[in-house]
């Protein structure tokens, strides 16, 4: 897991006065960095601060200040992204859904998004996913959906992960 004082190189060059908002776009830029190949150009419309016209970028307000929207849905199902997950995903404060089943994602599945309170769904089926995927899932209180199989963690155990799944 990354400490907290985690620096990373993802350049702001746009003033967003709401931090959630602002620590989403951050999480975007360096999302969309972290892409080798977007065969659709799915992800092409992911510029700018104005979130709303991303695509699969969902938003909400949020309960207790209706003037304030942060994003509560991540979904790129099937549009055969290759590339990494941003390491610091948890900045994602307020995520309720992260998709990305069937794509070519590969590496890790970072530790701190264990840190998502709120999410209930996370589906990364279909990937290329290597690591200790288990035991962060079994830290997220509040997974009610969870596509990543015991099967698929246990093909890649001998490749790189230091954490038994059993």
């Amino acid at each position: 897991d990354l400490p907290n004082n985690f620096k990373f190189d993802v350049k702001i060059d746009v003033a967003i006065v709401n931090p959630r908002r602002r620590c989403a776009y951050v999480v975007c830029k360096a999302w969309k960095k972290g892409v080798y190949f977007d065969p659709y150009n799915f992800i092409d419309n992911w510029v700018g601060p104005d979130m709303c016209g991303h695509h699969s970028i969902f938003f909400t307000v949020v309960p207790n200040n209706p003037s304030i929207n942060v994003v509560i849905d991540v979904n790129l199902n099937g549009v055969d992204i290759v590339g990494y997950l941003f390491v610091k995903l948890d900045l994602f404060a307020i995520v309720t859904l992260i998709h990305i089943n069937s794509n070519r994602f590969y590496d890790i599945i970072p530790q701190n998004i264990s840190r998502l309170k709120l999410i209930n769904e996370f589906n990364a089926n279909n990937n290329r996913f290597i690591g200790s995927f288990l035991y962060i899932a079994l830290r997220l209180s509040t997974l009610t959906f969870n596509s990543m199989t015991l099967q698929c963690c246990r093909r890649h155990s001998s490749i790189r992960s230091s954490t038994s799944y059993f």
